[in-house]
């Protein structure tokens, strides 16, 4: 499947990881999203919130756009120019990643490997196997595929 986001990066802005202890998993609360995305590696260069920022090497970009397109669109001038600052932008993709559905009910569908009816739009068949959020099939962090 190509997606314009395939790869998110880790909270680090390293390849996100388990070993690496920088994922937000879907099963996170929403206390919990909130301070690993306050936690998130910002743009070096921009010390202070007036410093102009770069949004093109920013992970909190990254997010921004992939949960909300329009949002991002709006934010990368803003951090450009200097009046948007980091903690507030964070804020934005926190309230956003919530808000834009990334956390789905997840019921039972987090079983290891366990086929779940489809209960969508029909396009999957009458059974669909559950994926982890890695692409590798089983898991305890899963969507349906």
């Amino acid at each position: 499947m190509l997606t314009e986001f395939a790869i998110l990066p880790g909270l680090d802005n390293r390849k996100m990881s388990k070993s690496y202890g920088n994922c937000i998993y879907l099963s996170d609360s929403e206390e919990t999203l909130r301070k690993k995305v306050g936690s998130m590696f910002t743009d070096p260069e921009k010390i202070r919130k007036n410093d102009p920022g770069h949004p093109d090497q920013c992970p909190v970009q990254a997010y921004h756009a992939a949960y909300d397109a329009e949002g991002a669109a709006e934010a990368a001038p803003a951090c450009e120019a200097g009046t948007l600052g980091c903690v507030a932008h964070k804020r934005q993709v926190a309230d956003q990643s919530k808000a834009g559905g990334r956390h789905p009910r997840r019921g039972g569908a987090a079983g290891k490997g366990e086929n779940r009816r489809d209960h969508g739009n029909g396009l999957a068949g009458d059974e669909t196997q559950v994926r982890d959020v890695g692409g590798q099939w089983g898991g305890n962090e899963a969507f349906l595929a």
